[in-house]
């Protein structure tokens, strides 16, 4: 009686095609791990560039801060030289611009005196209860300087 039966499957092919299929499961899963340590490691990145972009950031801005901080720290020793130069003594700069002696005195050092006039000219003296120069003109709307005094 020819029956058609499926041929046997016999234990050694079962086993071969179970070792296949773990086989491939763990190739599978081999390469999902390997697919997701690739987008940490790519978004690890992005981490690290975002930091680099931070720090540079920082950095020039930083170096923007120093350089407006430098050039107002020259403009101030600029007009603290001016009301030196004006003949006011450290105390009343000091005083005028509610700082320490020892700040103005830093200030006067950070600049250069003004250049002495070309003639043999000295500037006038200024007395307490004078605005300007003692030989400044007195004519109305003459061009003069004037000078606080405290």
């Amino acid at each position: 009686m020819g029956e058609n039966r499926k041929p046997a499957v016999t234990a050694r092919q079962s086993a071969r095609a179970r070792a296949a299929e773990k086989m491939a499961e763990r190739k599978q899963r081999e390469k999902l791990i390997a697919d997701g340590l690739e987008s940490f490691f790519a978004a690890d990145l992005l981490v690290v560039d975002a930091e680099k972009a931070r720090e540079d950031a920082i950095a020039k801005a930083n170096e923007a801060f120093e350089a407006a901080t430098a050039r107002a720290h020259d403009e101030k020793a600029g007009h603290a030289r001016v009301l030196k130069d004006l003949g006011l003594t450290d105390r009343e700069i000091a005083d005028l611009i509610d700082q320490p002696v020892s700040a103005v005195r830093d200030l006067l050092k950070s600049t250069k005196a003004a250049p002495a006039p070309a003639s043999d000219e000295k500037p006038a003296p200024v007395t307490p209860d004078s605005q300007t120069p003692a030989s400044a003109s007195a004519e109305p709307g003459a061009d003069t300087d004037v000078q606080i005094a405290s």
